[in-house]
């Protein structure tokens, strides 16, 4: 199809943009910010840590701003899992002793030192009782959800669910490129539960100095509404 669906033409592939990008903090996720969200996760998929700092999610953000204000469309796409509206939590079975009692009458603390570092240490501020799926278990900002599953298996008989979230065609995704990141932004729309019947692809190159350089954009196009969404999305 072409560039036009990028709004700013092809004249546009090359854009400087000086204005700062403020830092996001994780304790503001779940504030409805999509670009700290995204530039949250995306933080979190680069860690092999359970928890970053805020200077990694800025960090992100920073990269992709000049992105998302050459190229609106951009501005549709979103790092998932993306939970902007919603509490962080996770879901946990346990057979162990200890949580059972604590945790089946909404008791964080358990009083056992080696589970408590496992969930209070590491930011779990409430649970709620047993379900099918166990208990859900609220943290007080992101973590990297792998990395705490492998911390929560070393307890006996406990375990985090699957907590990876597919994508269903809306995903960011970035790589470096010797120079700087190229960024993928990937929107889908129609039926994304199953995975989006329409899907549309923007490769961005970001060499770190302000720019933003359009590689590729791909796919369906995008049509006069979509695009006038992005367009009413204020950039960051």
């Amino acid at each position: 199809m072409g560039v036009k669906v990028l709004l700013l033409g092809v004249a546009s592939a090359l854009v400087a943009c000086d204005a700062p990008a403020p830092r996001c903090a994780l304790t503001s996720y779940a504030s409805g910010d999509n670009y700290c969200n995204s530039a949250t996760m995306l933080a979190l998929r680069e860690t092999e840590s359970i928890h970053i700092d805020d200077d990694a999610v800025a960090g992100i953000y920073d990269t992709l701003a000049p992105a998302w204000r050459a190229f609106p469309a951009t501005r549709l796409a979103q790092a998932w899992p993306w939970r902007a509206s919603l509490p962080i939590w996770i879901d946990v079975r346990s057979s162990l002793p200890a949580i059972v009692n604590a945790w089946d009458v909404g008791r964080v603390e358990t009083g056992d030192p080696a589970v408590d570092a496992v969930f209070l240490d590491h930011g779990v501020v409430a649970v709620t009782g047993k379900s099918t799926y166990g208990y859900t278990a609220t943290l007080r900002e992101p973590v990297n959800v792998a990395a705490y599953a492998r911390l929560v298996a070393t307890l006996p008989g406990t375990e985090m669910l699957d907590e990876r979230y597919p994508s269903h065609g809306i995903d960011i995704t970035l790589a470096w490129n010797g120079v700087g990141r190229i960024a993928t932004f990937e929107i889908g729309w129609g039926d994304c539960f199953l995975g989006c019947i329409w899907r549309h692809t923007i490769v961005v190159s970001l060499p770190g100095d302000g720019t933003a350089v359009l590689l590729r954009a791909y796919g369906a196009e995008l049509d006069a509404t979509m695009l006038a969404q992005a367009d009413a999305i204020a950039p960051p």
